[in-house]
């Protein structure tokens, strides 16, 4: 059984940087991907609805995003009873103590800051993949 990964970002490079470690993980891992945050919330909402199922959900959400913040998808996933207990790790350039507290506030399950090498970014997505795939079933 597959993860299916879904990144909410509207940076490109930052969405093709977690693609590639998705690539390198030893568990298998179905790569999704949104820049656009209301397209993630239709996506979102189909997999509410039962419209798509999606074995291990796990949500990354960058903060900063035009028009709709991440706090704000944070927000509206929180309150949809379905969509509630899936993992959603804010996956943020700030390191702000106020941003982490906030996320958690509003229910993420975890907050990284996003790394800047390669070989960061493959051992911060290894680890919050395999956190997630072995501790919360």
């Amino acid at each position: 059984m597959a993860i299916s990964l879904v990144m909410i970002d509207d940076s490109q490079v930052d969405i093709m940087m977690v693609k590639n470690a998705s690539k390198k993980l030893k568990e298998a891992v179905d790569f999704s991907s949104f820049i656009s945050p209301e397209e993630a919330l239709e996506f979102i909402d189909k997999v509410s609805r039962g419209e798509l199922h999606l074995d291990d959900l796990i949500i990354l959400l960058d903060i900063n995003m035009p028009k709709i913040s991440g706090f704000e998808v944070l927000d509206l996933i929180r309150k949809d009873m379905e969509m509630f207990s899936t993992p959603v790790i804010m996956f943020s350039t700030s390191s702000n103590l106020e941003d982490f507290q906030i996320a958690l506030e509003k229910g993420a399950n975890a907050y990284l800051v996003k790394p800047i090498s390669t070989r960061d970014y493959n051992n911060v997505i290894q680890s919050a993949v395999g956190f997630w795939k072995y501790h919360c079933h």
